[in-house]
Formats: C-alpha cells, sequence, structure tokens
C-alpha cells in the first residue's frame, strides 16, 4: 500500500508541475536608478554619508565622468594611505567601497645644472635609506642621462608587504641625486627553486628558425654531456631558407628545458645603404634634416617625407645619392610654417626601385604654437607633450574610451614639456587631459 501511494503521489506532482507555464530566465533586470550622490574619504570609514562630498550630476552611470577631483589631503602624514570612493542612488542604496593605495610623499624640485657632468656610480635601497653611498651599487653607461637603464633588484629576505624601492646616482662633480622611488607589493612573489646539486647534465641541445616546433622537435645538435657547455660552436646549413631577415633560437634541456636564446639575422640580402644617424634641427625658416651613410650599393636617391600626425606621410623633396661605397652625408631643408609635432623620414630608393626608410626624427615648432601637442602618435614607450607660446604644464591626466581615469601627472615647477611613460598601456586609443595655467586641452592619441 505504501508502495501504491509513493508512485501516484509522484505522477501528481508531475501533473502539477506540468500543469503551470515556466516563467522566462534570466528575470528582466531592474531599471537602472540615478546616481545622486559620492563621497570619499582616507583611511579610517566614517560611516555613510559622513565622508567628503563630491559634486556630481545625477545620471544612471559614470563612467563618462572625467572632470578631474579636486582631493582635500591636508592633514594627512607623509607615509602610505588608503583612498576610498562610493556612491548612494535615488533609493537610497550605497556602492561597493573603491579602494586605491597612494604614497602620501612631496619630493621638492631639484635645480637643473646648465652643463651636466657624466654620471659615475648609481645604488638602490629598500624602505630606509642607509646613507650616500652605502646603498647596492648599480652598474651605469657613462653618459649625463640614465634613462632607459634596466636594473636588477634582489629581493631575497624582504618580507611580503608593500616596500619603497629608492633608486639615486651621483654624478662626476660628487654629488648625489634625490632618491627616486616607487612602491611595489611582494606578497604575490613566489620564490624559484633552489637549482639541485651537483647540476644534472646537459644532454640535448636544439635550434630552430623562425617558428617553434615543439620541445625536443627542433634540430638537434651533438653535444658531450655535460653540467655547463661553453664555447660551443656549431654550423648551420641555410639551404632551406629564404633571403631576407630572420630569427635562430637556441635552447637546451637540462630537466627541464631551457628558455629560448634567440639572436636577429639577414640571409642572402645585402642593404641598399648603412644608416648612420638622421638629426633634425628646428630653424626659423623650417626644418634642416641632416643624415649619414656608411655604405651605399646601387643607391639612387633619397626621397624626404614629412606627416602631422605620425601616420600620414607627404614628400618634402629628394636628394640624389652619391653612392659611394664609404658613404657620404647629406642636408636639406624644409621650409614650412608649420605648427606643432612634425614627423620626418627618409625612403632611400636604389637603382632597381627597391627602397628602404630611416628611422623617424620628431620635431617640435613652438612658435605660436595655438594649443598643447603631443608626440610621438602613434606611441609605444614614452608620450611627449608641449605647451603653447606663453602657457606652462600643471597637471596630465589619462583615460581610456570608456572615461575612466588611468593615471594623474601632476607637474612641478611650470615646464613648458613633459614626458608620460605609456609602454606598459594595452594598445588602443587614450586621451590626454592637459591642465596648464590659462588653458586646458584634451587630445588623443594611439598606443601601439
Amino acid at each position: 500500500m505504501t508502495y501504491i501511494r509513493f508512485m501516484s503521489m509522484v505522477a501528481w506532482v508531475c501533473s502539477s508541475i506540468a500543469a503551470h507555464a515556466q516563467e522566462p530566465y534570466p528575470p528582466a533586470p531592474p531599471a537602472p536608478v540615478s546616481i545622486v550622490k559620492a563621497e570619499y574619504f582616507f583611511d579610517n570609514d566614517p560611516g555613510y554619508g559622513n565622508g567628503t562630498a563630491i559634486p556630481l550630476t545625477p545620471d544612471t552611470q559614470l563612467a563618462n565622468l572625467t572632470r578631474p577631483l579636486q582631493l582635500n589631503g591636508s592633514g594627512l602624514n607623509n607615509g602610505i594611505h588608503y583612498f576610498y570612493l562610493r556612491t548612494q542612488d535615488a533609493n537610497g542604496n550605497w556602492s561597493l567601497t573603491n579602494t586605491a593605495l597612494f604614497d602620501n610623499m612631496v619630493v621638492p624640485t631639484y635645480p637643473v645644472a646648465a652643463t651636466l657632468p657624466n654620471l659615475v656610480a648609481a645604488e638602490y635601497f629598500i624602505d630606509n635609506d642607509p646613507g650616500p653611498g652605502n646603498g647596492t651599487p648599480v652598474a651605469l653607461p657613462t653618459a649625463t642621462s640614465a634613462d632607459g637603464w634596466h636594473v636588477l633588484v634582489n629581493l631575497t629576505g624582504l618580507p611580503p608587504s608593500v616596500h619603497r624601492l629608492f633608486i639615486r646616482t651621483r654624478d662626476a662633480n660628487g654629488r648625489w641625486s634625490l632618491a627616486n622611488y616607487a612602491l611595489f607589493d611582494n606578497t604575490a612573489v613566489i620564490p624559484y627553486p633552489a637549482a639541485p646539486t651537483p647540476a644534472p647534465a646537459i644532454g640535448t641541445v636544439e635550434y630552430y628558425i623562425d617558428t617553434d616546433p615543439g620541445f625536443g622537435n627542433g634540430q638537434a645538435i651533438d653535444v658531450v654531456a655535460a653540467a655547463d657547455i661553453s664555447n660551443f660552436t656549431f654550423g648551420i646549413p641555410l639551404t632551406t631558407v629564404s633571403q631576407g631577415a630572420h630569427t635562430i633560437f637556441l635552447r637546451s634541456r637540462q630537466n627541464p628545458w631551457s628558455i629560448s636564446a634567440y639572436a636577429d639575422f639577414l640571409y642572402g640580402s645585402t642593404l641598399p645603404v648603412h644608416w648612420l644617424y638622421v638629426k633634425g634641427e628646428a630653424t626659423a625658416d623650417g626644418t634642416r634634416l641632416t643624415w649619414a651613410t656608411g655604405e651605399e650599393q646601387q643607391t639612387d636617391k633619397f626621397i624626404i617625407e614629412y606627416s602631422t600626425d605620425g601616420s600620414n606621410y607627404a614628400v618634402a623633396g629628394e636628394v640624389k645619392a652619391t653612392n659611394q661605397s664609404h658613404g657620404s652625408s647629406y642636408t636639406f631643408m624644409h621650409t614650412h610654417h608649420l605648427q606643432g609635432a612634425l614627423y620626418y623620414r627618409i625612403r632611400q630608393t636604389d637603382l632597381d626601385a627597391r627602397y628602404t626608410y630611416s628611422k623617424s626624427v620628431v620635431m617640435v615648432f613652438r612658435n605660436n604654437l595655438r594649443q598643447f601637442a603631443l608626440f610621438p602618435n602613434p606611441a609605444t614607450e614614452v608620450v611627449n607633450v608641449a605647451a603653447p607660446t606663453g602657457e606652462v604644464i600643471r597637471r596630465i591626466a589619462l583615460y581610456n574610451t570608456a572615461g575612466n581615469l588611468l593615471q594623474t601627472l601632476r607637474v612641478t615647477g611650470n615646464p613648458t614639456a613633459t614626458s608620460l611613460p605609456v609602454g606598459k598601456l594595452p594598445s588602443g586609443t587614450y586621451y590626454l587631459q592637459i591642465e596648464g595655467k590659462t588653458s586646458t586641452n584634451t587630445l588623443t592619441f594611439v598606443k601601439q
């Protein structure tokens, strides 16, 4: 009897479910509600509605709010702080609180010498200053600037936390620079496993050209198994390699595979010209370009091209090549009254109509410049900004196409030109809002 009643109950439930129409899924989203209030605070939450109010125009979303926020940080001591931001909608509901970490530390403007001596020493330290000359030394090139120089920092034994990395240089006159610094967080750093002792022997070495066939599928090289292979040479057949530019990769197997070392090479093709340099000089009448070649083979002429946006080029003129085997130097005057950034490149054309381009040269003409200018565009590592005549640069804000603020650079000393690093940005279109003493401009650039 129990078994029969159970089955009939199941049948009744099933028929009951089948009798009801299924509601659509997913349910329709609720209508958006306007955001009517925003507030911020530092470090400690004063409670909802008790932060510093941010004026805004009520809207259903603030993604396109590009107006810079003027934050009052008076009373904050030097050191690391947290910034919090949240909003409230028309129904009285508060959003989650957004947070950002920043370092409240003011670096004074360092005076610029009329003649820059060479840098002779550099050092870094973490968190605590051991005194000039007592940091970890860094090798430097002999030059007046260390821009673009890479430094390897030893983090062994550093506790997981937020730290400050400082670096400074000393010039030939014995003067130390101010210590430049940056914040970093090493809580997610995973130590690399120690190598076994003794190291296993390298038993397999292989190479490939241009395209990786996969580990173990390259061209094998005969080697004598050893823990260290140095001063080893080998020949590579190039009978199946096409003429042109290629890259050769080399790796070894020592449980596991090593990182692939590589080198670029040019096979079969002789460059029609070897460029020594290309330079530009801004004059009252326009641009004077000078360039030199170390070798010319079957060279016909040099065509000078210029652009106002870095993408679309026009011909400014041409110079007949001397076609000397030892190379030659050339000069070309481009007469113009253009303003802002100008891009130049030289197209070398040989006698059989093949051609190559020189590197690009960017010139900035500020005479009677009516608004801020940026260059290069497109950019890869750095965007430079120049102010118009009579103007200075005080602040630069970087936004993406969604209107999100990505970076703010406050400039001290009222310079007429400055730079913003963009090397870590994903490729795409961005906006720079440049604030001067009397005007503000928003300019667009492309990051390659």
